[in-house]
């Protein structure tokens, strides 16, 4: 189930049992003690939609593959592949890249938390912690996810000009999401291509869609 489907209220107290009743939650530690206490403590502030497990982020990446989560929760140091690493990933993906993403760590290293903020996260939780301070990240996050961000009202009034055939004015918005401090994404970069192409400026086009083909290649 996705964030987007939901009515949140407007205020900015923790969500209430009610509104979290429904969200999907993923929560991914090679601790399986620490799984079992994450869950619990999410259907303690009124989760009780799907929640997953994962042992580690390959395992976490299969599942992120078949189910939308409303939220992963997931540790840092973990086995096969780390919680930076699959950050990076879901960044990188086209589906999932928005999907709301709270890092939990007893690591407080500066090179630690400049790596999971450079991944794009979008909360941390330091061990141990409160129910109380798990429920507020969780709320902060999905409410902020609920919200257009930038890149999306950028994107969208592409699309818009794209619809109304102003191929110009939708190239000049997208290319805006083409420099920092967005980074470059496949759907972007096609969406360019098209555009041109309705110009008939096709070596643009080629140009621009070889560019989108690379970027998918690199985050396969």
């Amino acid at each position: 189930m996705q964030s987007d489907n939901h009515v949140l209220s407007p205020h900015r107290n923790p969500l209430t049992r009610s509104e979290l009743k429904g969200f999907a939650f993923l929560v991914v530690d090679d601790v399986p003690a620490i799984r079992q206490m994450l869950c619990q403590m999410l259907m303690q502030i009124g989760v009780e939609g799907m929640i997953k497990e994962a042992g580690d982020g390959l395992e976490a990446m299969e599942q992120i593959k078949e189910t939308k989560f409303d939220c992963i929760i997931c540790d840092i140091c973990m086995p096969r592949m780390n919680g930076i690493e699959l950050l990076k990933w879901l960044r990188n993906s086209d589906e999932h890249r928005h999907t709301p993403f709270l890092m939990i760590t007893g690591e407080v290293s500066e090179e630690t938390l400049a790596a999971a903020v450079e991944s794009e996260v979008d909360s941390y939780l330091l061990k141990p912690f409160h129910l109380s301070a798990l429920q507020s990240r969780i709320s902060e996050i999905i409410r902020k996810n609920c919200e257009p961000s930038p890149w999306e009202t950028i994107f969208r009034q592409a699309q818009k000009y794209r619809n109304n055939n102003d191929f110009n004015q939708a190239i000049n918005e997208l290319l805006k999401l083409c420099n920092p401090p967005y980074k470059k994404h496949p759907e972007v970069l096609k969406l360019i291509s098209e555009c041109y192409l309705k110009l008939g400026e096709r070596t643009k086009a080629e140009e621009y869609l070889m560019a989108a083909l690379k970027q998918e290649s690199r985050s396969s």
